[in-house]
């Protein structure tokens, strides 16, 4: 199981052997179920599966927008929070000045366990 510590000092051994502290600072890393249950109740760790998605802010791109039909636009615009009146092009220009947040995709580097 993935965990990622949250506090404290875990000593996590690498496929050589060697003694890795693990601590707030570091990358998620895979235990036994048993010791991550362990470490996540102790209140030191915490499941991957339970951090916050990290996201990027950014703006959509209008000319995929205008592929949309007007149907479309105005529902986005209203699930987006905006005025969803207009013509198709008012509607993609509000569309395009609206910040949003976008889920970062990302590879988490994780050291590879000994046994498990």
């Amino acid at each position: 199981m993935w965990v990622k510590m949250i506090c404290g000092v875990y000593g996590y051994r690498d496929k050589n052997g060697c003694l890795i502290p693990m601590n707030e600072t570091s990358e998620p890393f895979l235990v036994t179920p048993e010791e991550a249950h362990r470490l996540i109740d102790s209140g030191r760790a915490v499941s991957v599966e339970d951090l916050p998605a990290e996201t990027e802010k950014g703006y959509l791109d209008g000319k995929a927008l205008q592929t949309m039909g007007i149907k479309e636009l105005k529902q986005l615009a209203k699930d987006m929070g905006l005025l969803n009146t207009g013509s198709k092009e008012e509607i993609i220009k509000r569309i395009v000045s609206a910040e949003i947040e976008n889920p970062v995709e990302e590879e988490i580097s994780r050291p590879e366990p000994e046994n498990l």
